[in-house]
């Protein structure tokens, strides 16, 4: 859905992403409403099916999106009925939704149909003039839901509502998560502000798993729990907290209300709040990014495609094609043509056909002052612990904390690109010829009939070099070896060795 510009390198968005920068990496959404099919930009909730569809559950209707656009489904409920505020499936995979009106629904062949027990659990719910944003069906087909004050279980074979919260209040103080197979249930426990409260997991024999000692405010809306390998994410009215199985505690407050969150498979943590967007934390529970601001994010989906889906109450759903394309949109700069990418030792060059020059290093990301050089950046080598920078107008030498020093002072102004040599001097191309650099000082000169466009050192002293008529070696002279023969007619622009 997203259209990345097709100058930005997709390798270059892999290496500048993983951590904290000066200039922060941004992902690009779009938007998608009702001109896409959404029913209505009151959107609750996602959920992908086994065969990859994502379900948008809204104000006024089901859709689900076939890769363009939102088809409508369950048309067989009244859009009166159609407003789900949670969604879940059993171990077969089978769907489940709870709507406004707190009647539970199983989805099959696009089409909706109320469950036993439906009746006598909205009945429960509106009595109390609640909702349901919770729900959860096991693998006996027991119901676990959640009002915003308490937590019930429809147990299936005795067709009885169980009050869970009245269960376990007498026990437990603060927050408990009872663990059902790979799910955790969250119940809702009573406050009683005199007794120290505590995070409680429970197992189904109500066993204590886990307690941690509890002194935040809960939320009214949906309460989540993550379990990793470190330990364990908990979202609370205001704040984020992680507990880990060494005992480590990390805690991040937020102004707005916490609605959601979720966590990505590359470590970050995604916070939906109400009016506040979209918040982006790294493990460490630093925020690394925001967006959507203003908006009340209700759900977060990371697709099996690595994209992402955010639905909004305002203005419908948000989506990016791929969590790993980002872009700095705060640098105009990187906006354009990148053309060069390079490591050397531990720095990342990043070079502009415009002629800025960008370094990652040491978590940072920077610009390097080329004194208004407007060159196009080519290639990058060191040399004597200094660097050189090759551009289309001449060459620039920096030291080796990267400050400019110099642009050389060499007849031959335009450079495609280095190898280094066994003498510690450099070699390096132009429009024209091949050269050698030594000292600040050009030492020979080999002129060409072709365009060398790239150089790579092989062995022995001999180096390849890239030209619009193919490849040749160059060792003090040029020449064809038969094994370059069969691309002696080709153009060659960048040349790269794998170092065996």
């Amino acid at each position: 859905m997203l259209t990345i510009r097709k100058e930005i390198l997709y390798c270059i968005l892999l290496l500048l992403f993983c951590t904290e920068n000066v200039h922060s990496q941004k992902l690009k959404f779009e938007q998608l409403g009702i001109n896409r099919g959404l029913p209505s930009t009151e959107v609750y909730n996602f959920y992908q099916d086994r065969k990859g569809y994502v379900w948008t559950f809204t104000e006024y209707g089901i859709a689900k999106h076939n890769g363009t656009e939102f088809i409508p489904v369950c048309k067989n409920i009244p859009v009166s009925e159609s407003a789900v505020y949670a969604v879940t499936e059993n171990k077969q995979g089978e769907m489940f939704i709870i709507n406004s009106l707190s009647r539970i629904y199983k989805i099959k062949n696009d089409s909706a149909f109320s469950i036993q027990g439906s009746e006598e659990i909205s009945k429960l719910v509106l009595s109390n003039n609640q909702v349901v944003p919770n729900l959860f069906i096991d693998s006996d087909s027991n119901i676990y839901f959640s009002t915003f004050t308490e937590t019930f279980v429809y147990n299936f074979k005795k067709k009885e509502i169980y009050n869970l919260t009245e269960k376990y209040s007498k026990k437990y103080a603060g927050l408990c998560y009872l663990k059902i197979q790979d799910h955790y249930v969250l119940i809702k426990l009573k406050v009683n502000p005199r007794v120290q409260q505590y995070f409680y997991i429970l197992v189904q024999n109500d066993k204590l798993l886990k307690r941690f000692p509890f002194q935040f405010s809960l939320g009214e809306e949906r309460n989540f729990i993550r379990k990793t390998e470190k330990g364990f994410y908990f979202l609370l009215l205001h704040d984020l907290v992680f507990i880990g199985n060494n005992g480590e505690f990390k805690k991040i407050h937020f102004e707005e209300s916490t609605i959601n969150f979720e966590l990505s498979d590359n470590g970050q943590i995604w916070v939906g709040l109400m009016l506040g967007g979209l918040c982006e934390l790294d493990e460490n529970l630093v925020v690394k990014n925001r967006y959507l601001e203003r908006l009340t994010v209700s759900d977060i989906l990371f697709d099996r495609q690595s994209g992402l889906w955010v639905s909004t109450i305002e203005k419908g759903v948000f989506y990016c094609k791929h969590l790993y394309d980002l872009y700095y949109e705060n640098i105009p700069e990187l906006s354009g043509k990148i053309s060069l990418i390079k490591k050397i030792n531990e720095i990342l060059f990043i070079g502009t056909a415009s002629g800025h020059l960008f370094i990652k290093k040491e978590n940072e990301l920077r610009e390097i002052d080329l004194h208004h050089s407007n060159g196009y950046i080519t290639d990058v080598t060191e040399d004597n612990s200094n660097y050189l920078i090759g551009t289309k107008i001449g060459i620039i030498r920096l030291d080796k904390n990267l400050n400019f020093q110099e642009k050389l002072n060499i007849t031959y102004f335009n450079c495609y690109g280095f190898a280094s040599t066994s003498n510690n001097s450099v070699l390096f191309i132009s429009s024209s010829s091949i050269n050698r650099y030594f000292q600040g000082k050009l030492t020979s000169h080999y002129s060409l009939s072709y365009k060398p466009r790239s150089v790579l050192q092989r062995f022995n002293n001999e180096y390849i070099v890239g030209t619009n008529l193919g490849l040749f070696a160059y060792n003090n002279h040029f020449y064809i070896p038969n094994y370059l023969t069969k691309l002696r007619t080709s153009r060659i622009t960048k040349l790269k060795s794998d170092n065996r």
